[in-house]
């Protein structure tokens, strides 16, 4: 079975996107562009499992504000930046060039997540007949962070050193640590909820895999049943542990699974919902 294929290259997609020189000898070269995508589309069904039965598009959102100056984010409702809006509307022109038309967007409660998709949606629905629907939900918002949220990642790496950072970020059973004397940033609003009142320690990357499963379940899988074709806007951690189950990750392969940023994946399903394989979209940097 198939279970990662990559059949072009982003140098060999950005060439006739944006007409940019590529290496020499490139496959791909003197094909028409519409030509040139065709045989993506192509090569990425005529390699698809014959046990699939559904497909959705799982996408992190746009480079938010505190991204680009590298807080811990978390609830907190911080908005895209400027390169994040033209990150959002690539994302739209990739699935419309690879004639991806998804009809139902799920996204979380915050604002960065739901601007990258309305983004998207705008873009979809220029392009297409039918209208896609964005529905929100706090479960698909990002992993909560606790005493970290509003902090300097760097800050961070100072006090606690490199590898316990990456550890606080990467380890599925963890909680952050709990911090009082530190300098944070309170620019944005914290998103609340009865949920978030029982988490004074922050959430686990297990936590926010029980928080987001029913959601997955009862309305992601539900939405495939009567023939939707959805994408996921989340965020980086929500996207890992998503992957974690649908994989069947150990919480050791969990440690060094990451979610490719500025990339939307396409999933492939059986008839039970499990997975089969999935592909990388041409990036949208």
């Amino acid at each position: 079975m198939l279970k990662h294929i990559i059949p072009y290259t982003y140098k060999d997609y950005r060439y006739y996107m944006r007409n940019l020189p590529v290496t020499k000898n490139n496959k791909y070269d003197g094909m028409p562009r519409l030509l040139f995508l065709s045989e993506l589309k192509k090569n990425m069904f005529l390699t698809q499992d014959r046990n699939t039965k559904y497909k959705f598009l799982l996408t992190r959102h746009a480079e938010s504000m505190w991204n680009k100056d590298d807080l811990f984010t978390g609830w907190r409702d911080v908005p895209l930046t400027k390169t994040g809006i033209m990150e959002a509307n690539k994302m739209g022109s990739v699935l419309v060039d690879m004639q991806l038309f998804p009809n139902i967007i799920f996204t979380s409660s915050l604002s960065r997540a739901i601007l990258t998709s309305n983004i998207i949606k705008e873009k979809l629905d220029n392009n297409s007949t039918t209208k896609s629907l964005v529905c929100t939900s706090w479960r698909l918002n990002e992993s909560y962070y606790g005493h970290l949220e509003g902090t300097y990642r760097e800050d961070v790496r100072k006090l606690f050193g490199l590898k316990y950072t990456n550890y606080i970020r990467t380890n599925f059973t963890s909680h952050p640590p709990m911090l009082n004397n530190i300098l944070k940033n309170n620019d944005y609003p914290l998103y609340q909820n009865y949920y978030l009142r029982g988490l004074q320690r922050g959430e686990s990357k297990e936590q926010l895999l029980r928080r987001m499963l029913p959601y997955y379940r009862t309305e992601i899988l539900s939405s495939l049943s009567n023939g939707a074709f959805p994408l996921i806007v989340t965020h980086k951690h929500t996207c890992r542990v998503l992957m974690k189950h649908l994989l069947k990750l150990t919480d050791d392969e969990f440690v060094h699974y990451d979610m490719p940023d500025k990339q939307m994946l396409l999933i492939h399903l059986d008839a039970s919902f499990n997975y089969v394989n999935h592909f990388d979209l041409p990036s949208h940097k």
